[in-house]
């Protein structure tokens, strides 16, 4: 009798542990607000999924951290802002620019390459690296970038004679592609297209993930785990170029 009472007792306290480990474990969850923008490697379908070279990655940070994310869309210069203010907690593929420094802290170790990507019309008498046809060319290019400035060394790294048309934005870079407006674009190799051409790479930028300098305690929870990442994982960034 008084071993079937002693069970009794041991099953009600495991019972009350189990729910207050329940409840601590989901208190714990930390939901991270990812800011994104037009050029992110992050892509929403119709049914609200995300998914992408950016999405594979932070899920698997998670998998150290136990982090679910929130994905927020906005133009990258307010996502900046946002950040910075602390309305977003990170940004992904950041590039560490100077004016930068002094404001966000950035990941120990990049979390994958940017590799811009010169496209023409599917249709277009330009093609890979037929210098002779760049020449004189209009090529649009997205503000929200770092590639204007790339774009700018590579034209004069080749000796080519171009137009940079500015775009607010990747959209609306391709748009003026697809009505002839202009010749050709530069975007990120991580962003899909449809009926266009490779005509040539150029250069590449580290990405790194990115926090205000307030969240010091966040960036080292992010450098632990991709550390981990980097030990366990090694071929992960590979992985995921192929992937997506």
């Amino acid at each position: 009798m008084k071993k079937k009472k002693l069970f009794n007792i041991i099953l009600i306290v495991t019972f009350f542990l189990a729910l207050i480990h329940g409840a601590e474990s989901n208190e714990s969850t930390r939901v991270l607000k990812v800011g994104y923008a037009d050029c992110d490697p992050i892509f929403q379908d119709e049914a609200g999924n995300y998914s992408g070279y950016g999405v594979s990655y932070l899920e698997e940070i998670a998998r150290y951290t136990q982090w679910e994310y929130e994905y927020v869309f906005d133009s990258w210069e307010n996502c900046m802002k946002r950040l910075a203010n602390g309305e977003l907690d990170i940004t992904i593929m950041t590039h560490q620019l100077s004016d930068r420094r002094g404001v966000f802290l950035f990941s120990n170790i990049p979390m994958g390459y940017d590799y811009p990507v010169l496209y023409a019309p599917s249709n277009s008498d330009i093609y890979y690296q037929d210098y002779k046809a760049f020449d004189g060319a209009r090529i649009g290019v997205s503000t929200e970038t770092y590639f204007q400035e790339t774009l700018n060394v590579y034209l004069q790294e080749m000796e080519l004679d171009c137009e940079i048309v500015s775009f607010p934005n990747d959209s609306e870079a391709k748009d003026a592609l697809a009505q002839g407006t202009i010749d050709m674009m530069v975007s990120s190799i991580f962003t899909p297209q449809t009926n266009v051409k490779v005509v040539d790479r150029f250069s590449f930028s580290p990405g790194y993930i990115c926090t205000s300098k307030q969240n010091r305690e966040l960036m080292d929870a992010i450098n632990s785990a991709m550390q981990k990442i980097r030990v366990r994982n090694p071929n992960l960034e590979e992985v995921l170029m192929r992937t997506f």
